[in-house]
Order: structure tokens, then C-alpha cells, then sequence
């Protein structure tokens, strides 16, 4: 099992560099920590050169910081802070639950992917788990810090999952811990209030912040799912271990639960509370997986036995491995940006993940065509001018050509050089004939 732990952590820091970024998320935050690396500003994320601050600063900055120590290679260097968060993550699975917990962690399927993407989740995972760690040997200083960390990391839900995870396991316990615990998590929490007072300093950025807030709880909500819908993620996100979760419910059934309090109380206060929201994405619930390791671990050596659970990990990491840079080749807006190439870029009706793609790779923020009359203009400039235009309502490539040969406003004619639909995103690439 040690050999395995250090094959994992080896693949953690293989397979970074050589691939692109991948849609949907990568290319947004790779390109707001780009940004971040060249304004030096880490108290306002930016996306395209305006604030964006659904999420806090911290993981961009880690991003932006990897960025100005390897300039050279920015598609692996966005990724390293990930790969970095995830092996803190085991290692403190590992101390919590020993090898096999944190070998089951680090080769379930979603946690390795975010391990190789650059991801705001990653931070949120290492933290949260600091966070329940802390909190079992009763450091509630360092637990409430690392709650701190996990909300600069990814906003409230860094502080939610593990103080309901931790609150309902001194209540199970029964032994009136919470009242001791309370203050000093919340003089843990004492980084986010800086923050905050830091963000109230620059009016515009503070109006920004609270707007995109209220803005987000009153749209339309994304990644809509039925209240069950993590039972159905768990099959794949945790992969390949699901396939001993049957036996891991008939094993807890029958040793009974109480040395298995902690990590029950982690894995089920999260899975309850994700469930309750309306918007549901398989890697929210990645933040519980070293519970559900923490609970297979001892039960599954007793059964299969370490080699059993070393060829069940193997195996899944090779199936991993072949299916990830398919899944990337197929995904990278920037490879397409690249092809293209061309004397400038401007873009219109871009959705923030190409948006990313195409400034990260051209490093430098893309204008933005607010209408037909300004994309027959930016074309007309130049003719090395292109625009990178995105289907709103269309599904394929050609439909979209088609509705812009119809534009008046484009009577001045375009040639198209390029039109493709990459996963759900259909882009033309147009420029004065």
C-alpha cells in the first residue's frame, strides 16, 4: 500500500503539461488568475478585464502565483496549485484514516480529474478537509481558519459543509462541545471578515460583489437536478470504488456505527444539504469523499484484503488515464484559437468559458461586440481583424453562418475561417473578405 501512495502522488504530478484547457470551467479560471498574475490585484478577481467575483480570490491567487514562477509552460503552471490541494488533501486523509483511506481518495475518479484541472474546487477540498481534521483532535482555531480559507476558496459553502458536517457530529456525540467550539471558529474565520473590509474599501467592487449574489440567487438556476441526483453522480465520481459501496452499507449494518461517527456525520450532513439545492454538479459533493474513504478504508482491507484494493486502484487508474486526454483534445478552444491565429481577435455573444479560452491563449483580454454594428466595424478596421462569434440559439456551425449572411448589417460580406461545435459550443471565427 505504501508503493501505491507513492504511485499516486507521482500521478499527481504527471500528465499536467501537454494539454489544453479544458471547457467548461479551466479556461474562465485560468484566465481570471492570468489577470490576477498581471495586475497584481488579489482582492478583485477579474474575468476579461471586469470584476468577477462569484467566487473569492484565494485559488487564483495560488494560480496567479504559479504563473509568475513558470511563465513558460501557463497551461501546466494554472494546474500545479491544484495538483498540490489535492495531495494535501490526501495527506490529511491519510492522517486521519491511514493509507488505504487516502489510496481510495486520491484514485477516485473526480478527485484525480480535479487534480489535473485548474479548478477553485481543489483549494475548497484541501481546506475542508484541514478544516475536519482540525476539528477531530478539537483545534477549533486552526479548524475555523481553515473554513476561512475554504470560503476565499469558493465562497460560503466552504464554511456551511464543514461546520454542519462538524456540528452534527458533536451533537451525535453528545458531549456539549459546541458552545466551547463556537468562538474559536469564529476567530478562525477572522481572514474572511479582512477580506470582506478590504473588498468595502473599493465601492464599485463591493456594489459588484453583493449585485452578483442577489443576481445569482434570482436566476435561472444552472445544473438544475432532482433531489436523488447525487445517488446517481456517486456511480461515477467516485469510481472505481462505488462498485464496494454495497458492501461497505452491509458491513456499517452489521459492526454498528459507533467508531464511524465522525466521517458518517461528514458524508451525510453534506450529501443532505448539496441535495436540498436545486443546482447539482458531481464535483459538490467531492468535499465528502475523504469521509466516504475514511469509511471504506478499514472495512474493505478486512474483506478483500490490500492486494485486492491495490488491483481495484490500478485498474481505475488506467481507465482514467486513457479516457483523459481524449476528454481534453476534444474540449480546448485554445488549440482552435491558435490555428486560426490572425492579427487580432474581438469577440461577440461569448459565453465566459471561450471567453477564457481565447484570451488565455492570446494573453490578453478579447473586446467584447456588443452588436452587429460593431462587428461589422471591428472587421472592416483591418484585414487582419477576426471576430470569434458564438451561437446564442444555434446548434450547429452552419446554422449560425447562415443567420449572419442574413444580417444587414453585415452586407459588406465576411468569409468564414473556421466553424465548428466543440461539446456545446457552437463558434464561428469570421473576417472581412
Amino acid at each position: 500500500m505504501k508503493l501505491l501512495l507513492i504511485a499516486v502522488v507521482g500521478l499527481f504530478m504527471v500528465g499536467q503539461a501537454g494539454r489544453g484547457l479544458r471547457l467548461p470551467d479551466e479556461p474562465r479560471d485560468a484566465e481570471i488568475a492570468r489577470e490576477m498574475s498581471v495586475s497584481g490585484d488579489v482582492v478583485v478577481p477579474t474575468l476579461n478585464g471586469e470584476p468577477f467575483l462569484e467566487k473569492p480570490p484565494l485559488s487564483y491567487a495560488a494560480a496567479a502565483l504559479a504563473l509568475k514562477l513558470w511563465p513558460g509552460r501557463p497551461e501546466t503552471a494554472v494546474r500545479i496549485p491544484s495538483a498540490l490541494f489535492c495531495l494535501g488533501a490526501i495527506g490529511l486523509t491519510a492522517w486521519m484514516g491511514g493509507l488505504t483511506a487516502a489510496c481510495i481518495l486520491g484514485t477516485s475518479w473526480t478527485f484525480l480529474d480535479i487534480g489535473h484541472t485548474c479548478l477553485v474546487d481543489a483549494g475548497l477540498f484541501c481546506w475542508i478537509a484541514l478544516a475536519m481534521a482540525a476539528g477531530r483532535h478539537r483545534n477549533w482555531l486552526l479548524s475555523g481558519f481553515a473554513m476561512a480559507l475554504a470560503f476565499l476558496s469558493k465562497g460560503p459553502i466552504g464554511v456551511i459543509l464543514p461546520g454542519a458536517a462538524l456540528g452534527t457530529w458533536m451533537l451525535w456525540e453528545r458531549r456539549g462541545e459546541i458552545p466551547k467550539a463556537l468562538p474559536w471558529i469564529l476567530a478562525g474565520l477572522l481572514p474572511v471578515g479582512i477580506w470582506l473590509w478590504a473588498l468595502h474599501q473599493r465601492p464599485e467592487a463591493w456594489t459588484a460583489y453583493w449585485g452578483d449574489q442577489i443576481r445569482r440567487s434570482g436566476s435561472r438556476v444552472e445544473h438544475a437536478a432532482p433531489f436523488y441526483a447525487y445517488l446517481g453522480y456517486l456511480v461515477t465520481d467516485f469510481a472505481p470504488w462505488t462498485l464496494l459501496i454495497p458492501v461497505l452499507v452491509w458491513r456499517l449494518v452489521k459492526d454498528g456505527m459507533a467508531n464511524v461517527r465522525f466521517a458518517l456525520a461528514w458524508f451525510l450532513s453534506s450529501l443532505i444539504l448539496l441535495s436540498l439545492v436545486t443546482s447539482k454538479r458531481g464535483l459538490y459533493l467531492v468535499p465528502a469523499f475523504p469521509a466516504l474513504a475514511l469509511l471504506a478504508a478499514p472495512r474493505m482491507e478486512g474483506i478483500w484484503g490490500r492486494r485486492a484494493l491495490t488491483a481495484v486502484a490500478l485498474g481505475g487508474i488506467l481507465v482514467w488515464g486513457i479516457a483523459m486526454p481524449r476528454s481534453s483534445a476534444k474540449t480546448d478552444v485554445g488549440a482552435l484559437v491558435r490555428e486560426v491565429g490572425g492579427e487580432s481577435l474581438a469577440g461577440m455573444d461569448l459565453s465566459e468559458p471561450v471567453r477564457g479560452a481565447a484570451a488565455f491563449e492570446r494573453k490578453q483580454v478579447i473586446p467584447a461586440l456588443k452588436n452587429l454594428e460593431a462587428l461589422d466595424d471591428w472587421i472592416s478596421t483591418s484585414p487582419g481583424r477576426m471576430a470569434l462569434v458564438q451561437g446564442v440559439l444555434e446548434r450547429t456551425p452552419e446554422a449560425l453562418e447562415a443567420r449572419l449572411r442574413k444580417e444587414p448589417a453585415l452586407a459588406g460580406g465576411f468569409k468564414v475561417l473556421k466553424a465548428v461545435k466543440i461539446k456545446h459550443e457552437v463558434l464561428v471565427w469570421i473576417s472581412r473578405k
